[in-house]
């Protein structure tokens, strides 16, 4: 019987280490902001900030509206994103469905910002996510 409680007691550490005792998970700040193309608001832009190398930090992303405005969100929409220093990267989003091989009625899209923004690493942004959400409204003007 003794044996048996043991199992069961070990049984019950063991999911609450998996579970992550309790965690909802990352803490999220509230984060957005506004993508400027030449001075202009831009909608249909995905904005996604990628975290640094060993950051631990999560992707996080949000879709400009036509005033140029988006909201971060890492796991639902509007929760924001981890602090921590991100490289931003930029892609448009199209109503229509993009050219694919094989694919007929497809239509070729051509993105209203250059390419080099769809690359973390080339698109020369960075943004930095504060604790203190109130400094976590972006401008980016994409040139």
């Amino acid at each position: 019987m003794l044996q048996y409680r043991s199992r069961r007691l070990w049984l019950l550490c063991a999911c609450g280490l998996l579970v992550g005792c309790g965690s909802d998970g990352p803490t999220l700040v509230p984060a957005g902001g506004v993508v400027t193309y030449k001075g202009k608001p831009i909608g249909k832009i995905n904005v996604m900030l990628m975290p640094g190398e060993g950051s631990g930090g999560m992707i996080a992303e949000g879709t400009s509206d036509g005033d140029g405005k988006f909201v971060l969100q890492t796991q639902e929409p509007g929760d924001g994103a981890m602090t921590g220093t991100y490289t931003v990267a930029f892609k448009y989003v199209p109503d229509e469905i993009p050219e694919m091989p094989g694919f007929a009625g497809a239509k070729k899209i051509v993105s209203p910002i250059p390419e080099k923004y769809g690359d973390s690493s080339k698109s020369g942004f960075t943004a930095t996510v504060a604790a203190d959400e109130s400094k976590n409204n972006f401008t980016f003007d994409l040139k």
